[in-house]
């Protein structure tokens, strides 16, 4: 299965994404701060990583 990492800080989003990534067939893992997103990326294997730009912490720039 195929695993993914969204970071994104608004419920919204992640709940629309969440849901439609899913339902597609993924493992969807989340990150609701840059912090997380970096920590997650480099201890876990990923095969997708979202980002969104303007995150708590680290912006998804900063984390890229």
């Amino acid at each position: 299965m195929k695993r993914i990492f969204l970071a994104e800080d608004k419920p919204n989003i992640i709940e629309s994404l969440k849901f439609l990534l899913l339902h597609a067939g993924f493992d969807v893992h989340v990150a609701t701060d840059g912090w997380q997103a970096l920590e997650q990326a480099f201890h876990q294997h990923l095969n997708v990583l979202f980002l969104g730009v303007m995150l708590p912490k680290l912006d998804g720039h900063e984390v890229l």
